[in-house]
């Protein structure tokens, strides 16, 4: 039998992010955004002239994985902000903080769905959700980060 735990350290209050991870959050979010975008505009409408007729351009594949890549990225720097940044502050987390943390969720959610759903319409709902919510959270962010500046 192992040893018995009966009190957890409480977690640190706050954390300083310090100028490389600012920038390397924006990288990581910037890229995402601009491949994610470039992405979708070169799928749905640029074409180029093929040996039988107009096909997809080749560099859209290359949005696409670059677009998962920093996907991945995102996802450990957001489980990283969750641990350490918005579950030691829940209680008194901003509106700004909880829609950021919801609509992260919801962009992994609806990418899980653009890869495994079957259903053409159910895919259509995720990928205007997916859209949508990776269109505006860059704005959801920018919010979030001047309000807790000013506030300090």
């Amino acid at each position: 039998m192992g040893p018995v735990y009966t009190e957890l350290k409480p977690m640190a209050r706050s954390f300083t992010i310090n100028w490389w991870s600012t920038r390397l959050l924006l990288a990581i979010l910037g890229t995402s955004w601009v491949t994610g975008l470039l992405f979708y505009t070169f799928n749905n409408w640029v074409r180029i002239d093929g040996l039988f007729g107009p096909e997809r351009h080749p560099m859209q594949q290359l949005f696409l994985v670059f677009h998962g890549g920093s996907a991945f990225l995102m996802m450990v720097v957001y489980g990283f902000f969750l641990g350490h940044h918005a579950w030691p502050r829940r209680k008194q987390a901003s509106r700004l903080g909880r829609l950021l943390i919801g609509a992260i969720a919801v962009s992994i959610v609806s990418a899980y769905g653009l890869y495994y759903l079957g259903d053409p319409i159910m895919r259509q709902w995720a990928l205007y959700t997916h859209l949508m919510t990776g269109f505006f959270l860059p704005v959801i962010l920018f919010f979030h980060i001047r309000t807790m500046v000013k506030g300090s």
